[in-house]
């Protein structure tokens, strides 16, 4: 784990009349230098410093500052009382005696870290032995609940089979039509596409017979390509041709004045039934053979 080199010191330190002392000469610069030397202190395995030229040229650069760190230590020994000396290294009395305080705690906590590792790991052995006679048991109502699960499983899959064989054999549900009888597909706001079915073209032809009903499927299929953002939901689509196939008959169709090839010829064989009967109607309606 790293060492953290965190260490207290008190909160009224500025106002210690050593420090006042100090501060009076080198002023809050001086604060700053000496609080960097202390830090400095704190880093070093006994909390000391040696006194040589190595050490005070180390400090004048961690202070990027032009007063004589040689001078400044000398004087919070010997004027200040900041600091002690045994003439070859100096240190903090105060540092020292919070950092003894530091260690005690560290150690004390180490301690009873210990004591508690040798307590699980004695707890873990009751554990595991609780645990073997456990597994036994846990064995057995395995094997139990194992067998309950097949005969589940069993009812299940007879279940199931049931209700394919009853959806299988159900007549084809209401709106679905054989895949074959679509003839065109319009896109869906969802991207999906709505079949429209023979059944659907027929119906719609009976009710606008004035209308090619295919080519406004494949007018609405180009819009819809051409205005993604106005596409329709499942249920609105069929609202939406019923609207177009309406004002389309009401214009007045698109099979008036035509040529009959165009309506009826090419027209898929499956619709030409309906088909000529509403062209027929729409020729008697518009005046006979003047409608060709």
């Amino acid at each position: 784990m790293k060492e953290n080199y965190y260490f207290s010191h008190d909160s009224n330190a500025l106002t210690d009349p050593k420090i006042l002392s100090m501060r009076c000469e080198y002023g809050m610069e001086g604060y700053g230098i000496f609080w960097a030397i202390v830090e400095m202190l704190r880093v070093q395995e006994e909390y000391k410093l040696e006194l040589n030229k190595l050490n005070y040229n180390a400090l004048k650069m961690l202070c990027m500052t032009q007063i004589d760190i040689e001078d400044f230590i000398n004087k919070c020994i010997n004027e200040y009382s900041l600091f002690e000396t045994d003439e070859k290294y100096f240190w903090s009395d105060s540092l020292c005696e919070r950092m003894e305080k530091k260690d005690d705690v560290r150690q004390k906590r180490k301690s009873a870290a210990d004591k508690r590792w040798d307590k699980k790991e004695i707890d873990t052995n009751a554990v595991q032995n609780d645990t073997n006679a456990m597994q036994v048991q846990c064995k057995q109502n395995a094997n139990a609940m194992q067998n309950d699960t097949k005969e589940r499983k069993e009812k299940e899959r007879k279940e199931n089979k049931e209700k394919d064989f009853i959806n299988t054999s159900c007549s084809e549900p209401k709106g679905s039509k054989p895949e074959e009888e679509i003839i065109i597909e319009l896109t869906l706001n969802d991207k999906s596409k709505y079949p429209v079915y023979k059944e659907d073209i027929e119906r719609w032809v009976e009710l606008y017979p004035a209308v090619d009903v295919i080519q406004e499927l494949r007018k609405m299929e180009g819009w819809i390509e051409a205005n993604p953002q106005k596409r329709k939901t499942k249920t609105g689509i069929k609202r939406f041709i019923n609207s177009w196939l309406s004002k389309e008959q009401d214009k007045g169709g698109n099979l008036v004045g035509m040529p009959h090839s165009t309506t009826l010829s090419n027209m898929p064989k499956q619709f030409k039934t309906a088909k000529e009967k509403s062209y027929e109607a729409m020729r008697r309606f518009v005046g006979g053979d003047s409608f060709d």
